[in-house]
């Protein structure tokens, strides 16, 4: 592991040849528990984060929140617990 010299405010992670990688979130969750940012994206994320509303069987548009339906989903966990911005990989 290679720690920081600094604190990362910011990491955003675009080391994948072709969009929506099935390894990108993965990759990205490796990278965070090594250098700990406050807050972190990826190169396909959108597109990542659209099949899996897609999956949870959610009717457009998601534009529209009042109209925004999903089933329940369980959101990945980080190694230090925390749940924010972190959804299941496709």
């Amino acid at each position: 592991m290679w720690p920081p010299p600094e604190p990362v405010d910011y990491l955003y992670a675009d080391i994948w040849d072709k969009l929506g990688a099935a390894e990108a979130a993965a990759d990205t969750r490796a990278m965070c528990r090594n250098l700990r940012p406050k807050s972190a994206g990826y190169w396909g994320m959108e597109a990542n984060f659209v099949s899996f509303l897609a999956r949870g069987r959610c009717k457009p548009p998601v534009t529209r929140l009042a109209k925004f339906e999903c089933k329940p989903v369980r959101l990945a966990r980080t190694a230090a617990g925390d749940t924010s911005g972190a959804f299941d990989p496709p």
